[in-house]
């Protein structure tokens, strides 16, 4: 019990850091001059912040249900949520729309470094999907048998 606690707090905590990163934003000082470059890789540094917060806010809603009642089956609904999500925000039809309503150049979104943390999350995810998928199977042949 007090594992799940901790990771709904833990979840919870790096929500609100996230929000707080995509929402303000990094502070600079100096010349306050920034190169398109630069502008280009905050603002994809602000989508994958965006997209983290998503996820997080996914994660904490199935820990917090794991605290009530532990089940494999909603751990397996949230990554398959999680991956929806992904999905959804990097697909051409809502990108857009996700860049016009964080303020960001649509430009950047397309970043390829991003592109490639995003596989990586997906990957994680799909794994993560597939061994608890495999747990949650294996449990029910078990106490069938």
């Amino acid at each position: 019990m007090g594992k799940r606690i901790g990771m709904l707090i833990g979840s919870l905590i790096g929500a609100g850091i996230t929000f707080l990163a995509f929402t303000y934003g990094p502070f600079y000082f100096g010349g306050g001059e920034l190169t398109e470059i630069a502008i280009i890789a905050l603002d994809s540094f602000k989508f994958a912040l965006f997209l983290a917060f998503g996820l997080l806010i996914i994660d904490s809603v199935s820990n917090l249900i794991n605290i009530y009642s532990y089940s494999r089956f909603s751990k397996i609904v949230s990554n398959t949520l999680g991956l929806v999500f992904l999905f959804l925000a990097v697909s051409p039809d809502y990108k857009p729309d996700i860049a016009s309503y964080l303020n960001l150049n649509p430009a950047s979104v397309d970043h390829p470094l991003l592109v490639a943390i995003l596989f990586l999350i997906a990957i994680v995810i799909i794994i993560d999907l597939v061994f608890e998928t495999i747990k949650f199977w294996a449990n029910r042949i078990v106490r069938t048998n």
